[in-house]
């Protein structure tokens, strides 16, 4: 008996998991359809591989299995934003989920972040705005939460670093050109003397 429920008990594991996922996530009715919208892993974290995800389910409550390339999502962050991406299935014929799609993408900055889609699916319009929040999908957090054995500074941290280094970078560069010019100026002061005193020497001698 253990071994003939080993096989069912493993598939209700993978199916708890995986509706766990979609709860935390936004489910929207936009028309005849159901969108529903979160990261593909969660929570997100700064500096680690994610993206959009994507489970659409038509009225009859069956997955979409052919959404074309009419749909597309942009991930906003504040006032950036990236360029429209199209959705791209995240199964096949023996595997993953029918009707979940995907585009991916690194955040790399904690934060509130939105998903937009704009386009058609099968001539039905869309414009919808997916955003963070605690009744919806999480915000990126910082991945010093779950960095082990030491929290290395994210790229973003490294990013302001660098920023805040530019100005004395730029200095250091002007100064050295200073400096450059300076001892340019000395060679060639060095030379004048040179010849000076040749000179005075052949006039001295005559």
């Amino acid at each position: 008996m253990p071994r003939l429920l080993a096989a069912p008990i493993a598939a209700l594991v993978q199916l708890l998991i995986a509706c766990g996922t979609i709860l935390a996530h936004e489910h929207r009715q936009v028309g005849g359809y159901e969108m529903i919208v979160g990261w593909i892993d969660e929570p997100a974290y700064v500096g680690y591989m994610n993206g959009v995800q994507l489970h659409l389910i038509d009225a009859a409550g069956k997955p979409v299995l052919d959404l074309g390339d009419g749909l597309k999502v942009t991930v906003v962050f504040g006032n950036q934003q990236t360029e429209r991406g199209a959705l791209t299935p995240a199964f096949g014929v023996t595997s993953g989920r029918p009707g979940e799609y995907r585009v991916t993408l690194i955040p790399t900055r904690p934060g509130i972040y939105a998903f937009r889609f704009v386009g058609a699916i099968k001539g039905q319009k869309v414009n919808e705005v997916f955003t963070a929040s605690p009744q919806t999908f999480d915000p990126v957090r910082d991945s010093a939460e779950v960095d082990f054995p030491a929290n290395d500074p994210t790229r973003a941290e490294l990013a302001l670093g660098l920023q805040r280094m530019a100005p004395r970078l730029d200095r250091l560069a002007e100064l050295a050109d200073q400096v450059k010019t300076l001892a340019a100026f000395g060679i060639v002061l060095g030379l004048v003397g040179v010849l000076l005193g040749l000179r005075a020497g052949r006039e001295h001698r005559r």
